[in-house]
């Protein structure tokens, strides 16, 4: 939760230097990631099933995350990216 809830509140500061602006879109980026996998761990404990169609879009959000950005990498990408392939897609 804290991954994800930290962009809202780094976004504003990190806008106002030219040295940190290139860290928005990795920040959103984790937000984003860090929104799948709390998703996926939900319905994981649920029991609970995934469409095919947002397991896709989930799963190409991830590979974009994944990618260098600002010469950072996402580590928690693959991590995420092994609990939305658990879910069962319907």
């Amino acid at each position: 939760m804290l991954w994800r809830d930290n962009d809202a509140a780094l976004e504003p500061m990190l806008a106002t230097s030219d040295l940190t602006a290139e860290l928005v879109p990795v920040s959103q980026s984790l937000h984003q990631t860090a929104e799948i996998g709390l998703q996926a761990l939900d319905g994981l404990q649920k029991g609970e099933t995934i469409s095919a169609d947002v397991q896709k879009q989930d799963l190409a959000a991830i590979a974009i995350a994944e990618k260098p950005q600002a010469v950072l990498l996402l580590t928690v990408a693959p991590s995420v990216e092994l609990l939305v392939k658990t879910l069962k897609a319907q």
